[in-house]
């Protein structure tokens, strides 16, 4: 069977992977390596560091799970799969993100937080981050 015809990238679309790959990627290494504790310590006030911990597994988990969606955008750059495939997946995983993130601060508003900092933290700042990585892997694939 013939492989399909692949469009070549163009580079907004190639620029729209390379950020999903780093943004992708640093979280990646930030729920795998040792910095998890930081990240949780700072932004949950929860000690990251007893690798027991259920808490610490479920970002471990999470940190595959990014170092894996990169791993599909560099092998989108590297013509090795669909580039608009992958472009399509980053949408519809980032819409999925904003939506949580929304839903969290709303939570959160409805509790009585009024502070923006905290509504950042808790939802907002990575919903932000997600429409723009959704509206730029759209806007590629346009």
């Amino acid at each position: 069977m013939p492989l399909p015809s692949v469009q070549p990238l163009t580079r907004l679309s190639a620029a729209a992977l390379v950020l999903n790959a780093a943004a992708s990627a640093t979280n990646g290494l930030f729920y795998l390596t040792p910095l998890r504790s930081s990240v949780l310590r700072g932004l949950f006030g929860i000690d990251g560091t007893d690798s027991r911990s259920p808490v610490v597994g479920a970002f471990q988990f999470l940190g595959g799970l990014h170092a894996a969606i990169a791993i599909q955008c560099v092998m989108a750059l590297a013509g090795l799969r669909s580039w608009k495939e992958t472009l399509v997946g980053m949408a519809i995983l980032h819409a999925i993100q904003a939506a949580i993130g929304l839903c969290r601060v709303l939570d959160h508003r409805r509790a009585g937080v009024t502070e923006t900092e905290a509504l950042l933290g808790v939802g907002g700042g990575p919903a932000v981050g997600a429409v723009v990585l959704g509206g730029a892997s759209l806007a590629a694939l346009v």
